[in-house]
């Protein structure tokens, strides 16, 4: 995001979204990165975490990025609609049964 940042700023007439992916083996997978790095872009931009995820079929990771996002009115979409925990996948298989990643969405979703 440092280097969007940069760019961003010398194009605000142009930016609709500012869009972040991360997942729980990738980089900023951290609070400490999401407020150093992502939380001063969401101040001054509309930002989405347009994918995350987890690969364990478990969802702390993602509960956590979910809970952080929603206290600052970041918006974000959970990835992806495949089967199996390795993609992450949201569900076990295409009869549409949630993995324990896909039931921790459900759970988010429903708290809203």
């Amino acid at each position: 995001m440092p280097l969007w940042s940069i760019t961003g700023r010398n194009r605000r007439h142009r930016i609709i979204v500012a869009s972040v992916h991360v997942y729980e083996t990738t980089g900023c997978n951290t609070q400490v990165c999401w407020d150093a790095d992502i939380a001063p872009i969401a101040a001054e931009y509309p930002t989405v975490y347009g994918e995350f995820g987890e690969d364990d079929c478990n969802h702390d990771f993602s509960d956590a990025l979910a809970d952080w996002a929603d206290s600052r009115n970041i918006g974000w979409l959970a990835w992806s609609w495949y089967p199996g925990c390795d993609m992450p996948g949201l569900i076990t298989g295409w009869d549409g049964a949630p993995s324990g990643y896909g039931e921790g969405v459900k759970e988010l979703l429903a708290n809203r």
